[in-house]
């Protein structure tokens, strides 16, 4: 993500791919802990929390330009993104596994 950014953060495609990315890595995580919970070896404390680390942790990092950041932060996209972080939505996932 850092390589896209740096690259050209300028650009739509650029913002596009990075968003293609930042969802890729969530659908990863979110799958990390519906399958660790759904074994037992995670308990739904430890989820909450991963949940919300994850999520702090994404809003922090996901972009080395501010300002791209920024604009990010205020978008459809990264609202969507961050709404998959939510017990609920790993709910949806636990169903499925």
């Amino acid at each position: 993500m850092d390589k896209f950014d740096r690259y050209d953060c300028e650009s739509k495609k650029s913002f596009d791919i990075m968003n293609i990315l930042s969802n890729y890595l969530v659908t990863i995580y979110l799958n990390f802990l519906a399958e660790n919970y759904s074994q037992g070896t995670i308990t739904k404390s430890s989820v909450d929390d991963g949940l919300s680390n994850f999520r702090e942790n994404f809003t922090m990092y996901a972009f080395y330009d501010k300002n791209i950041k920024r604009e990010y932060v205020k978008s459809n996209e990264y609202f969507d993104i961050t709404s998959k972080l939510s017990y609920t939505s790993l709910q949806k996932l636990l169903k499925k596994h």
